[in-house]
């Protein structure tokens, strides 16, 4: 339905000075006859963290028109890295190694993701070109109020979204508002 309504679940565009990719990384096995059946959806709704081919040919073919020196930001759904100890979360050999590769001529990639609904900031010593900002939950369907009213995520980072101020040939910088 979002593909049909809204359009492709992944695309990049050019905002100030910085090339934006935003990648869907979530893909859907929803394995008939199992798991929780809802009314108007067949199947068990899993998935798999990670990219397809298709994907990954695009990104390849989308950063060869961005020179070197252009900021790149990636936002995902299911983070890259990962605190699990192997330094990522796809489940597929090599993910990593694909995007790194794809990445090869930035210097850094600024690397935006949820899912987890625990706020961290993660990088690997095997892909220093990444650093990983894991977001909490921004809807609020995971927040709670202490005895203070203050809003809290699970993980207790204050409840809130990440807001960031960009500008061509500036250093891009972000801050966390919190939701009262």
């Amino acid at each position: 339905l979002f593909r049909k309504t809204v359009g492709p679940t992944y695309y990049s565009m050019e905002i100030g000075g910085i090339h934006w990719i935003m990648m869907d990384s979530i893909i859907y096995k929803n394995t008939p006859n199992s798991g929780k059946k809802n009314t108007g959806i067949a199947g068990a709704r899993d998935y798999t963290a990670g990219f397809t081919p298709m994907q990954l040919e695009w990104l390849r073919r989308d950063l060869e028109l961005v020179p070197s020196t252009t900021p790149v930001y990636l936002c995902t759904h299911i983070p890259i890295l990962h605190t699990n100890g192997k330094g990522y979360l796809f489940p597929r050999k090599g993910q990593m190694d694909t995007l790194d590769m794809c990445f090869s001529k930035f210097n850094k990639v600024e690397v935006f993701s949820g899912h987890t609904h625990k706020m961290t900031n993660l990088r690997n010593p095997k892909y220093p070109r990444f650093e990983q900002h894991v977001l909490p939950a921004t809807s609020g369907n995971m927040w709670t109020t202490t005895n203070h009213f203050q809003n809290i995520c699970s993980d207790g980072a204050d409840a809130g979204i990440l807001v960031g101020t960009y500008s061509t040939g500036k250093s891009a910088y972000t801050y966390y508002t919190e939701s009262y």
